[in-house]
Parts: C-alpha cells; structure tokens; sequence
C-alpha cells in the first residue's frame, strides 16, 4: 500500500513527491509497475541505505521487464553486473557496492558508455560513479526508512526530459 508523504526540512516543508511502501512485497510491486512506465533506452539510480529495499524494487522491475513472474533476480554484488534480454532489448542491473569508485577505466571495462546509450539500466550505488560517468539524463529513486520498521518512503528526481510518463504516474500516486 501507498501513502502520501511531505517532508519537512530544517524551518521549511518542502512538497516532495513521494510515497509510503509498507513492507518488502509493497515494494516489489512497486517497482513492477514503475517497468512499465519507463522508456527504452534510460538509467534508473537505486538511492538508499543498505537493506533499504533498493534490490526489492529491482527484483519486480526485471521481473516485469522480462514478463518472466517466477524468474529469480538477486542482486549482482558479486558479479557486478546481471544481464536481462527480452524482445531484442537489454536490461542492465547493477549494484556497485564493493567497488570504491567506477573511474573512466572501469567504465570502459564494463562497456557503460554502450549500456547507457541503447539499454534500460538500474543501478544500486550510483555514487561510486565519478561524476564525469553520471548521464545527464537518468531517474533517481531514493528510498529512505522510516519509524515503522519494515515500511520506505521513496522519492524520485528526474534528469532530462524523456521522464514525463514516469512522472505523471508517479503524481497518480499522490
């Protein structure tokens, strides 16, 4: 279930769009509708504290990216990098976690130039890239915990201008 939420910041409230995820398969649902919201080719940052449920929204983007219900998605700490085809297009998903910083070598290593022009991409950790690797063009999802322990708070800010889709079901949200 969502819920609304507005945050209030120092002496001022700012008006955030965002919204309330009440546990891990809130979550994931959410982040199975947001796959179908998201045009093909962009970059989607997973922001968040670890345990936060970065993987969680991931596992039912890929899940309905690939029309694949029941597909196993775990997050690539290991390995980097998980790779999903479907209908001849690509979904990246990576998570950056144990690397320090991705520098232009690691970048060019990892084919990212590549991956960021012609696929769909999620990244958990995006703060190891430097910022000369961050697209201008990209989605941020941050997720944050609240005071009730299994439920985030998640708010977007969108780079770029092919975001207008995503934005108006996110709006529909509130």
């Amino acid at each position: 279930m969502l819920l609304k939420h507005v945050r209030k910041t120092g002496c001022r409230w700012l008006h955030v769009q965002s919204v309330r995820v009440r546990d891990a398969e809130a979550m994931e649902a959410f982040g199975a509708e947001l796959a179908t919201h998201v045009p093909h080719p962009s970059t989607i940052f997973l922001v968040g504290n670890l345990g936060c449920g970065k993987t969680c929204l991931a596992r039912g983007f890929v899940r309905t990216w690939t029309k694949d219900e029941s597909m196993l998605v775990t997050s690539p700490t290991y390995l980097l990098m998980n790779t999903y085809e479907e209908n001849q297009k690509s979904l990246y998903h990576m998570d950056l976690y144990r690397l320090d910083k991705v520098s232009s070598i690691d970048a060019t290593a990892m084919g990212l130039d590549e991956v960021f022009a012609t696929s769909t991409n999620l990244i958990e950790w995006p703060d190891r890239l430097t910022p000369q690797l961050v697209p201008s063009t990209r989605l941020e999802v941050h997720i944050a915990y609240t005071d009730n322990e299994d439920e985030r708070v998640i708010e977007f800010k969108y780079f770029g201008s092919i975001w207008n889709n995503v934005k108006q079901w996110f709006a529909s949200k509130n």
